[in-house]
């Protein structure tokens, strides 16, 4: 069995942790969807490392020599790597050969910054894609505009041609990439797949056109390169005639690039299916979150890391020379306050006798606003708070929430560092759903505060009782389990086991082969071939309540898998039903395996399993939800697959609930 994947939880080719090794460099990459700015080391040849720091939704990064420039959602921040304090780091003393620490930050409001680099004098550049322009970071103004494209008629919030990329040689503009020739808000989306241009600077003649979502360009040895996003391409583009040549594919949506040596870093997104922008692109069914390393004189991929979890989207990555083991701070880690520099001299302040009582002043100095927030779209919610939201109620809320959400967020010093999320049911009851908070704001109470505050809404709302369900699948689960108990929800239970298929192991088995065979009476057809009269039949069975309505076939019909969800017919009457959903490209999951007791004695649930996994021929594994208190499904599953080693893992399901009564007028709970 295999390990519950982890936060940040990944997998590497060997060659990749060699290839940092042996350059003796670093990678740092960001990642807007999870809110991190992570840096990539090999610790020897065989082993990587990763440092994940807390942004709010970081996007272009620009290095030159000690410095490195964070674009986040309304702000340009810029670090330093300081040797010295990195020797003497008071969490880990000697282990690090850099830090990046904070040392200037530029309030540019948002406007999507995206591609960035530093010029001459440590001049700040970058592509504000809101506004269509290319423009000047620094303390005089929010931005200062100094380039858009002849196409742009005027400065306006609304990502006009989504302008992205930008290539410098020398410390000069060369090229530019938008992903259209359009003047009207949003107007590159209707041609995103083929729309994408490459711009001369600062002529802004288009060079090349027709490309899908291109970013990224840069100029290596005087050539022009760039990453032809939506097809997962890396081409060499020539300025004078617009040809291209395709170097290699990365595999997914290519985006974020950087070189060393010989070797290009490329950053590789795993596309959202239920973004507007890439769901009907064809590389969202192949592609996946990670990097890259391409060796440009063959074009051949020479290492890749891929991450399990936590990471979906890269937006920028960027070598970090000469550092195998460098760490950083964010502007939000308090300990950075005390990370001093001098020209010559780095120290780390002691503003008080011991660190006991630095913590201690800190915390004093700590204060936390907690307040409803007013959800005007539940599509410009998840926009602003999606790095506060646990990773699977995020998607649960991109397919739609019908209940009421009460949101409530902790602000320090007006930022959001924590959110937790209950929602109102029609029927006068509640869920919780997620409850989040910021790395280094933890243990500091604010998701019992937050509960707190929820329960006071949720009291004048007159709601009956609270639930909450939750999965042993994360490594966390604990912290939650302590939580609701600690605010007064019941001793939770178990209620669903949840079982993962290894579909190449279950193959093995000969029971397979054997319930595939046809059999006089018994029919097993996919779903997809259902008559209307077949559809009639089974509305007629669930009126007269002959199943139960979780294990109905027509749940969810959207994401039902038709050609390898079952039908069972005995005599050509219905008699039972596998139907599987589509988790992502390589899983499915089994929503309902139901036989007519009738027909128990006849073995149809191994003949509906047995055709429904022989035509699993891109599906790596499935996974089945069984109520915890029937022993008699967990046990035939467990017997039906563990003789193979098919079952990849196990975890449960487990609720709870927290009533609240009415007393003297009033409510307690």
């Amino acid at each position: 069995m295999t390990g519950i994947p982890k936060p940040f939880d990944c997998e590497y080719s060997p060659q990749f942790a060699e290839l940092l090794n042996k350059l003796g460099i670093s990678l740092v990459i960001s990642t807007y969807q999870a809110g991190k700015v992570i840096i990539l080391s090999a610790s020897d040849e065989d082993k990587l490392i990763q440092l994940p720091r807390t942004f709010d939704n970081p996007m272009g990064m620009a290095v030159k020599k000690n410095a490195l420039a964070v674009a986040t959602k309304n702000e340009v921040i810029v670090l330093r790597n300081a040797k010295g304090l990195a020797e003497n780091y008071p969490e880990k003393p000697g282990v690090y050969d850099g830090i990046y620490v904070p040392r200037a930050k530029y309030y540019t409001g948002y406007v999507a910054m995206h591609d960035m680099e530093f010029l001459d004098d440590d001049k700040i550049i970058g592509v504000n894609t809101l506004f269509s322009c290319l423009a000047y970071v620094n303390n005089k103004y929010s931005f200062t505009p100094f380039w858009k494209p002849p196409f742009i008629s005027k400065l306006v919030s609304e990502d006009r041609c989504h302008l992205n990329g930008i290539a410098v040689e020398n410390n000069k503009i060369k090229f530019i990439t938008a992903l259209g020739k359009t003047d009207s808000s949003q107007g590159w989306r209707e041609h995103k797949t083929n729309g994408g241009i490459v711009m001369e600077y600062p002529s802004g003649k288009i060079i090349t056109d027709k490309l899908a979502m291109p970013h990224s360009p840069r100029v290596y040895d005087g050539k022009l390169y760039l990453l032809n996003s939506a097809q997962g391409e890396l081409i060499h583009i020539d300025p004078e005639t617009g040809e291209k040549e395709v170097i290699c594919n990365v595999g997914g949506f290519a985006r974020g690039m950087s070189r060393y040596g010989d070797y290009l870093f490329i950053g590789v997104s795993k596309l959202r299916h239920n973004s507007e922008v890439f769901r009907d692109l064809p590389i969202a069914e192949t592609s996946f979150a990670g990097v890259v390393a391409v060796y440009l004189p063959y074009g051949s991929i020479a290492g890749s890391i891929k991450y399990k979890m936590s990471v979906d989207e890269i937006y920028d990555v960027k070598v970090l020379e000469g550092l195998k083991r460098p760490s950083i701070l964010s502007d939000s880690a308090e300990i950075h306050k005390l990370a001093l520099s001098i020209p010559g001299q780095t120290m780390w302040a002691q503003l008080s006798e011991n660190k006991k009582s630095e913590k201690s002043r800190i915390k004093k100095e700590e204060t936390y606003n907690y307040k409803l927030v007013k959800i005007s779209s539940q599509k410009d919610f998840i926009t602003q708070f999606s790095d506060l939201i646990f990773e699977p109620f995020l998607k649960k809320i991109q397919k739609g929430i019908h209940g009421k959400l009460i949101p409530i967020i902790a602000l320090y010093k007006n930022i959001p560092v924590a959110l937790a999320i209950t929602e109102i049911r029609p029927d006068k009851t509640a869920e919780l759903h997620s409850v989040f908070t910021k790395e280094e704001f933890r243990k500091k109470g604010l998701a019992e505060n937050l509960l707190k505050q929820t329960d006071k809404i949720l009291i004048r709302n007159n709601i009956k009782y609270t639930d909450v369900v939750y999965s042993d699948m994360y490594e966390n689960y604990k912290i939650t389990e302590n939580l609701i108990k600690k605010i007064g929800f019941l001793q939770p239970k178990r209620t669903v086991q949840n079982i993962k298929l290894n579909i190449d192991n279950v193959m093995k088995a000969d029971w397979i082969k054997d319930f595939v065979k046809e059999e006089q009476d018994i029919k097993i057809f996919d779903f997809s071939e259902l008559s209307e009269t077949d559809k009639e039949e089974l509305s007629a069975l669930e009126k007269q309540n002959k199943f139960p309505l979780h294990l109905r076939p027509f749940q969810m019909p959207d994401y039902i898998n038709p050609k390898i969800s079952k039908i069972a017919k005995y005599k050509n009457k219905i008699a039972g039903w596998c139907i599987l959903h589509n988790v992502n490209k390589e899983t499915l999951q089994c929503s309902a395996l139901f036989v007519f007791n009738e027909h128990r004695d006849k073995l149809i649930s191994k003949k509906l399993m047995a055709k429904a996994f022989s035509d699993m021929k891109n599906i790596k594994f499935t996974t089945y939800q069984i109520e915890y208190k029937d022993k008699f499904v967990l046990n035939f599953l467990n017997n039906l697959f563990a003789e193979n080693n098919a079952i990849e893992n196990t975890f449960h399901t487990i609720a709870s609930r927290k009533y609240y009564e009415i007393k003297n007028n009033g409510f307690i709970n």
